[in-house]
């Protein structure tokens, strides 16, 4: 697939999710306005016989809608024990304190968090040290293109790295880690629960019209944005009026919780101060309790049932995304058609080459969508991966 699809599929109509993880693997590309934009000419068009890396690495190409919260090895409350960073964070700060952690262990060389720059902007950074990990503190509603610099960090050499990010950020990064980086990096990916984000400019100038200007900071609860003025006054706005600025691929978009992530953290489910925590991998587990060993992490209740009912929720209210190349459909259709199939079975059925079938199934099971359950004359047989109940903890 060439870049002219993506731009097709996914630009165009507005689905793009300003990672920049399209633009850090291809020097033709580069983001003009915060949007991916073909510079050069594609490799495709130059008779190259194989890439495709922008269109198959793209969290908005082949999203598979997930049951539940995803995968959770355990369900829990917990914040910082350390003031400095209680005094900045916008709930517990156990994402900033885990951060801070993984420095000052040596278990990571540097990180790729968002930051508030003038006037509330966002900004992707990346940070060498735990002194540096408060300039990530606080919640974020607007995109920033934190994968782009992941690509600058592989060059460098950089292995140990952690990336804090959103479900689609996330997603795009497990996408590249799987396909593009082997066994070279597999960076710490702490996803961040959220429901939508916004185009800044739209929704500063909504916020303007409301004469809401001057602001510090900003928080959505329980479907209302409360704005916190210079002057230290509130406001809130209940968030359905700021519709209009939401971005586009964010309405398609069926994940809460980030679940391709090693920990997700939001604030919903705990009480105030404190930061929800799914932990849904030995790596995460391991992080977790590293940092509630050394004391830098303490606990509360958590409801769980809270956060399912937010992910249930987000994914019975946004359509799934229409970008599925006709080819990738007509795959996964006999897929489920029949009790399994094997690459050259496919090739008959959909009138596809064997290689075409092949890069379509090695793209579904990227996203764990189709799996290999056995051997036919030679061949692996795949079958779509079934929807299973996740397991929950509270």
């Amino acid at each position: 697939m060439k870049f002219s699809d993506l731009k097709e599929q996914v630009i165009d109509p507005g689905y793009c999710i300003r990672c920049g993880l399209c633009a850090s693997f291809c020097r033709h590309i580069e983001l003009v306005d915060g949007v991916p934009t073909m510079v050069g000419k594609c490799t495709l068009d130059k008779g190259a016989v194989a890439c495709s890396l922008c269109y198959d690495n793209c969290p908005q190409t082949l999203v598979v809608r997930g049951d539940g919260i995803g995968r959770a090895l355990d369900v829990v409350a917990a914040r910082s024990t350390e003031p400095a960073v209680l005094e900045v964070a916008q709930d517990g700060g156990a994402v900033s304190e885990m951060l801070r952690y993984l420095f000052e262990s040596g278990s990571i060389e540097a990180a790729v968090i968002t930051e508030h720059t003038r006037e509330l902007r966002t900004k992707a950074s990346v940070i060498t040290s735990a002194d540096e990990v408060l300039r990530g503190a606080g919640a974020k509603y607007s995109s920033s293109h934190s994968l782009a610099l992941v690509s600058s960090l592989v060059k460098q050499g950089t292995e140990r790295i952690a990336v804090v990010g959103t479900p689609c950020q996330i997603r795009g990064l497990s996408n590249a880690t799987k396909r593009l980086f082997g066994d070279k990096l597999e960076p710490i990916k702490i996803g961040l629960f959220c429901m939508e984000n916004f185009d800044y400019e739209k929704l500063h100038a909504l916020l303007a019209e409301r004469g809401i200007t001057h602001i510090r900071k900003m928080a959505i609860r329980e479907g209302t944005l409360f704005i916190t003025k210079m002057d230290g006054s509130v406001e809130g706005i209940d968030i359905r009026e700021l519709d209009e600025a939401v971005l586009g691929g964010c309405r398609h978009c069926v994940d809460f919780t980030a679940e391709h992530s090693d920990i997700s953290a939001g604030s919903v489910g705990s009480e105030q101060g404190y930061t929800t925590l799914i932990i849904r991998t030995e790596r995460g587990r391991e992080l977790f309790e590293a940092c509630l060993g050394a004391g830098r992490l303490e606990t509360a209740s958590v409801d769980s049932g809270i956060v399912l009912k937010l992910a249930e929720l987000k994914r019975k209210k946004n359509e799934p995304l229409p970008t599925p190349p006709s080819e990738r459909l007509r795959v996964m259709e006999e897929l489920r058609k029949s009790d399994g199939a094997t690459i050259p079975e496919l090739s008959e059925r959909t009138g596809l080459s064997r290689r075409e079938v092949w890069l379509h199934v090695m793209r579904l099971r990227q996203q764990r969508a189709v799996e290999a359950v056995g051997m036919r004359d030679r061949y692996d047989v795949w079958k779509p991966v079934p929807s299973t109940a996740q397991s929950q903890s509270t």
